[in-house]
């Protein structure tokens, strides 16, 4: 039994008063979950749960309260259920041919209704949703009436299920009445194994989605459930395409999104178009957000319209082609080097053959992932700006790309590098560069949330990221504490600092955010460790760690 009904069993067995307790809580955070399957099992009464929509009378509550009790009494062997029964069905012998029991229970009179009611005994009432009856004085009357079956010697007790701040029920009645008053919460943990339990994903993803979980207050069970509903659908969609995308993160990704969707629209009552536009709201840095907090973070950026509507839940279209760029393609050799952060664990000689063997790939290959060769040719660009590499052909990227352009051609089955003429995709080098620039900077955002948390940086990492992301107050850190992390810092770390300060030049400023005191000293440090890189690095890419912080 958990420690909630242990409370509700305690005041139920140590009350001088009606014995009649109140379960509020927020709409679909879990009450009536918690009365059916925690309450109702582990106590020593049986238990009428009689939920109240669409009640329109006093008498209807009578009736449904028959209707459960009776239900009850014909198979329990006590003596007053027995009883009960017997009145019942006398009462009903001589009134033709009435077949369904709600239509007997509206035939007999209200004299054996009243006396059926008052041969009801040791059992617990639990009246749900009396915040939903939208006329209060029935809601009143209904609470009169178990205050009066509480009252009298038949071992009745009541717990009423509601949303207190939603009942047009008075102050002053439910003082007179209830006894004692619980608030039911649920925790995330308890919410996910609820609403997600018959999800199958794996221990990472669950213990991601219970993080987010976290983040969503009030938590409703019934909007969780029904997302747990579409995620399965999409669980099933991204388990078929398991040779061309990383299905774990695309999910994690996917369900991350479909979380905060849901929150948005159902919970904050937003409409598609009133979550787009607020997405695509673009906020100065002297200008104060007063969006939702769930749009400041990295997830909703520059989503397409369809992609939200998709993840919105709605499930009206399958996931198309062009929605998988949001996704996350398989990995391979080639992208994992694409995308490594720690380039300076590669000699010049290994950098050669790896940048080699991305040229070969751009130029050379019949039926490319179009995912890949995009990311390829964006790199090598990259590449060439910094003059990282000797190979020659590396300066002819541009041509050859746009050569290749006009020759590739999409698979017609459904992949992740299946891209159409019409997806929107650049058609020339100048609008590749354009959208992956765009797009580059989506991806090192959120890799650098998972890899700057967990480097050696110790106090400063999390303050500094939290400052560029929203754009809070200067930090308070001082040049001293800069150096002090930076010396400890090998040459991975320097690359994701350079990767920092490349998000908070992009979000923020960096003489706002590192201080002009603070920006003379560092390069000092700086450039004594980047003498130890190898000759390609240093005059490339680390090099540009000294320039932009020395940058006036």
């Amino acid at each position: 039994m958990s420690n909630l009904a242990k409370q509700i069993t305690d005041v139920f067995e140590n009350c001088s008063l009606a014995p009649i307790v109140l379960l509020d809580g927020a709409w679909g955070v879990g009450k009536t979950h918690f009365i059916t399957h925690e309450y109702s099992t582990h106590s020593d009464q049986d238990c009428l749960l009689i939920s109240v929509l669409g009640i329109q009378s006093l008498q209807q509550f009578h009736e449904k309260l028959i209707g459960r009790y009776l239900s009850l009494a014909s198979e329990s062997e006590s003596d007053t259920a027995a009883k009960t029964v017997s009145i019942f069905s006398k009462a009903v012998s001589a009134l033709g041919d009435v077949t369904k029991s709600s239509q007997l229970i509206e035939s007999v009179s209200g004299l054996v209704k009243q006396s059926i009611i008052s041969k009801i005994n040791d059992v617990t009432i639990i009246v749900d949703d009396l915040e939903r009856i939208e006329d209060g004085s029935l809601a009143s009357l209904i609470l009169g009436d178990l205050y009066d079956m509480c009252s009298s010697e038949s071992s009745i007790k009541a717990i009423v299920v509601m949303n207190d701040s939603k009942s047009l029920v008075s102050k002053s009645l439910i003082e007179k009445v209830i006894c004692w008053k619980f608030k039911y919460e649920i925790s995330s943990e308890n919410a996910f194994d609820i609403a997600f339990g018959t999800l199958d994903v794996s221990p990472d993803i669950q213990r991601f989605m219970i993080k987010r979980l976290d983040e969503i207050q009030p938590l409703n069970l019934r909007v969780l459930i029904r997302l747990c509903d579409r995620m399965k659908q999409v669980s099933r969609m991204l388990d078929t395409m398991e040779d061309e995308i990383d299905v774990e993160r695309s999910k994690q990704t996917l369900f991350h999104t479909m979380l905060y969707l849901s929150f948005l629209h159902h919970q904050q009552d937003q409409g598609l178009d009133e979550i787009v536009k607020q997405i695509n709201i673009i906020c100065m840095n002297n200008e104060q957000d007063e969006r939702h907090p769930f749009y400041k973070q990295y997830i909703f950026h520059n989503e397409s319209t369809s992609f939200i509507e998709f993840t919105l839940g709605c499930l009206s279209r399958p996931l198309q082609d062009t929605d998988l760029h949001n996704l996350h393609p398989k990995t391979n050799e080639l992208s994992d080097f694409i995308h490594a952060k720690g380039l300076s664990r590669y000699s010049d000689e290994e950098l050669e053959v790896k940048i080699s063997a991305l040229i070969d790939y751009v130029s050379n290959e019949t039926n490319p992932s179009l995912s890949l060769w995009y990311s390829a040719v964006n790199f090598l660009a990259y590449l060439y700006s910094l003059g990282a590499s000797n190979d020659q052909r590396l300066s002819n990227i541009v041509n050859m790309a746009q050569e290749r352009l006009e020759y590739i051609t999409p698979s017609e089955e459904r992949h992740f590098h299946t891209f159409s003429c019409n997806s929107g995709l650049p058609k020339n080098i100048d609008e590749l560069r354009s959208y992956f620039k765009e797009k580059e900077s989506k991806d090192n955002h959120t890799q650098l949330i998972e890899e700057i948390v967990t480097s050696k940086w110790i106090d400063v990492d999390r303050k500094a990221y939290t400052h560029a992301t929203n754009r809070q107050e200067p930090l308070t850190l001082k040049a001293d504490d800069w150096l002090d992390a930076i010396g400890k810092w090998d040459h991975h770390d320097l690359e994701l600092f350079w990767d920092f300060c490349m998000e908070v030049h992009r979000v923020s400023s960096l003489d706002h955010f590192f201080g002009k005191d603070n920006r003379e000293q560092l390069p000092i440090l700086l450039k004594s460790q980047l003498d130890s890189m190898t000759p390609c690095l240093r005059k490339g890419l680390l090099t540009r760690i000294y320039n932009l912080l020395s940058a006036s």
